[in-house]
């Protein structure tokens, strides 16, 4: 059975362990150095590993990762923020050797583009971890627009962008939801909530404002059951925005049509189901493993 090493972000690394297990591999998340030598077993699992999956991982030739491409093959998911953060050391002339001729997959096309001044081979490869696809259903009888910020927002979200839109149309009822709270008559703020099916199916659209993304995971989820999705990103069945104009638009024009569903983005949110996500997963480790 082969042996592999997920590193890195905790939030992905976890799942995606979780689902190569149940796609038939000795899969392990190995927390970061510090960590890890309290724990013997994903140090044992790490040496022993034949592929060490890195999600979000520095390329950075003092990382910890470019030691372990020394002597192991690495396999590096980029996600998102990471790629500032390359970008960033390559400007600063600090990337590894070694990590740059690991195999390298991007979670999305935008993220490859991002990454040409790398100089790197990426494939595109959505992680292989599940989405909580849902059904389409039909619509709510009121437009009503749903929005994701956790408690602690990082520096990708544009906060200060996403109350302004919601400031400017009071008369839009707006869902709040991850654990961010705003007093606004026209809010309602939910806290996080761990099963999502009823909220998507009380509101028309999501909204998803922010400075930089990966593939967004909630975007494939409001697409899966049939709603408007208002993203910075080129995805089909969304409407792309460029900043606080556009989605304050976009979310007009939403409100004051007809509630139908979005049969493209459902269409769309295919390309996500785990099953496609995580087959294509496996025959690219398999290939780098030949």
């Amino acid at each position: 059975m082969r042996r592999i090493a997920v590193v890195g972000l905790p939030y992905f690394g976890t799942r995606v362990a979780s689902t190569l297990i149940g796609a038939g591999y000795d899969a392990r998340f190995v927390p970061a150095a510090r960590e890890a030598a309290r724990n013997p077993r994903g140090l044992v699992h790490l040496v022993r590993a034949d592929l060490v999956y890195a999600i979000g991982s520095s390329i950075d030739r003092r990382a910890p990762l470019a030691r372990l491409a020394r002597w192991k093959q690495v396999l590096m998911h980029w996600v998102g923020s990471d790629v500032v953060q390359g970008l960033a050391t390559e400007r600063e002339g600090r990337v590894s050797g070694r990590l740059r001729t690991a195999a390298h997959w991007a979670d999305a096309s935008w993220l490859i583009e991002e990454m040409a001044p790398l100089g790197l081979a990426v494939e595109e490869h959505p992680l292989p971890m599940p989405i909580a696809f849902g059904e389409p259903k039909p619509m709510p009888g009121e437009a009503r627009v749903l929005v994701f910020l956790p408690r602690q927002p990082h520096a990708a979200y544009d906060v200060a962008g996403t109350i302004e839109v919601i400031d400017r149309l009071p008369e839009v009822p707006f869902v709040l939801v991850g654990g961010f709270s705003l007093n606004r008559p026209n809010v309602e703020n939910l806290g996080f909530v761990s099963e999502m099916s009823a909220v998507y199916q009380r509101c028309s659209a999501f909204m998803r404002l922010v400075h930089h993304d990966g593939l967004s995971h909630s975007v494939v989820e409001a697409l899966s059951f049939g709603r408007a999705v208002i993203w910075n990103y080129p995805l089909d069945g969304v409407t792309r925005i460029a900043g606080v104009d556009d989605a304050v638009g976009a979310i007009r024009e939403h409100v004051s049509g007809p509630l139908v569903l979005n049969e493209r983005g459902i269409e769309a949110s295919h390309r996500y189901l785990p099953e496609r996500v995580v087959a294509e997963a496996c025959e690219g480790i398999e290939a780098l493993l030949r």
